[in-house]
């Protein structure tokens, strides 16, 4: 059984200033086959597993993203030893009337053969997005879009660019707070449109990784106090808009409705294995 709950990005006040704070619930996962564990003791672990999804971790966003998956995988183990020793948890949470189905589903029938409903026939990871950066999908379109124009305008003086997001967008990588304007540690460079579509401008969007030496980098810092993040309604999902004014009075509108990688703009298979 895999049981997993995705982070939720939020914000907190903390010395008067706006933090970015990653509540995470705790990720679950445990995979038990009746070849390793007995069923009753399967039976036992799913219960618990679901329980202990009521468990959150808050922490700052500076390396949380980096142990998700050390979490998930200790926190797993644990549910087993607990299991073992005959802790019990929630009987039917899964199926019952006060459990998991039955809360989170939309189907007020309780649909459960649609669970399972083209399984071996339909094959939805293939509509799986790749992720041709190594930064947050919300920044993908400027590091590409906004890279290239860069290099083609190499060395010209830029007087401002205006970034437009979507409002959950704009919360996660375009708030102007210390963090995200100037980060100092990789994840939130990660997360802020500033630094990476400054980077991308400089240095190109075939970078890599390389961005990570670049946190004190005095171009791109200057660059991103001359970028401005908007919330634009129209925009959608992971798409962004583009203003550009130049020193010498020209202006550029870019709109990037779908980064790289959606089946919209796909990514093909010399970009996959190139990265």
């Amino acid at each position: 059984m895999t049981a997993q709950l995705s982070s939720n990005g939020s914000t907190t006040l903390s010395s008067n200033e706006l933090h970015p704070v990653t509540k995470l619930f705790a990720e679950f996962t445990a995979n038990a086959e009746p070849s390793i564990l007995p069923l009753t003791l399967i039976s036992r672990l799913k219960e618990y597993l679901l329980d202990y999804l009521g468990v959150t971790i808050a922490t700052s966003h500076d390396w949380n993203k980096r142990i998700h998956p050390g979490f998930a995988v200790h926190d797993a183990f644990v549910c087993v030893s607990l299991a073992e020793a005959g802790v019990v948890g929630a009987a039917r949470s899964i199926e019952g009337k006060y459990g998991f189905l039955h809360s989170y589903t939309p189907r007020t029938g309780h649909d459960l053969p649609s669970l399972t409903a083209d399984l071996g026939v339909r094959w939805d990871f293939l509509e799986t997005v790749l992720k041709p950066y190594p930064a947050c999908r919300m920044t993908h379109g400027l590091i590409e879009v906004g890279g290239s124009i860069g290099l083609q305008n190499k060395g010209r003086e830029v007087k401002k660019m205006t970034i437009s997001l979507s409002s959950p967008n704009h919360i996660v990588v375009g708030s102007r707070i210390s963090n995200k304007l100037h980060p100092n540690n990789i994840v939130d460079a990660q997360f802020s449109a500033y630094f990476q579509l400054a980077h991308a401008w400089l240095y190109g969007p075939e970078t890599g990784v390389e961005f990570a030496k670049r946190l004190k980098d005095e171009p791109i810092r200057i660059l991103s106090d001359n970028i401005e993040c908007i919330i634009d309604d129209t925009v959608k999902a992971m798409g962004s808009k583009l203003h550009i004014e130049y020193a010498d009075g020209e202006s550029h509108d870019v709109d990037i409705p779908f980064p790289l990688g959606e089946p919209e703009h796909p990514f093909n298979r010399d970009q996959a294995e190139a990265k």
